[in-house]
């Protein structure tokens, strides 16, 4: 989460944010743009206690991104372009799913 967030920093356009109030709750990681028109993203993002966990945790982030509402809550803050993402990881393994 703090790698993720450190790493994503400094791009112009954009503004990240961490465990921001969206939908019924925090959403890890909202890459938000600078304006409401270009699109932004949305990381939950999940640690698997055992590799052939990865998959299955990624499915738990996008079912909490969901059942939150989280993609929803950034819609009614004015963002009307967002993807959204389950990330989960295993030491060097890391599966990534989108919304659909």
């Amino acid at each position: 989460h703090g790698f993720l967030n450190g790493m994503l920093q400094g791009k112009g356009s954009y503004r990240i944010v961490s465990n921001q109030e969206s939908g019924f709750g925090r959403c890890d990681l909202a890459v938000l743009p600078a304006y409401n028109k270009n699109r932004g993203l949305l990381l939950e993002l999940k640690v698997a206690k055992r590799e052939e966990d990865v998959e299955k945790s990624a499915e738990v982030a996008i079912q909490q991104i969901k059942e939150k509402q989280y993609i929803e809550g950034l819609h009614r803050k004015g963002y009307t372009d967002i993807l959204g993402y389950g990330i989960a990881f295993y030491k060097k393994t890391c599966t990534i799913k989108r919304v659909k």
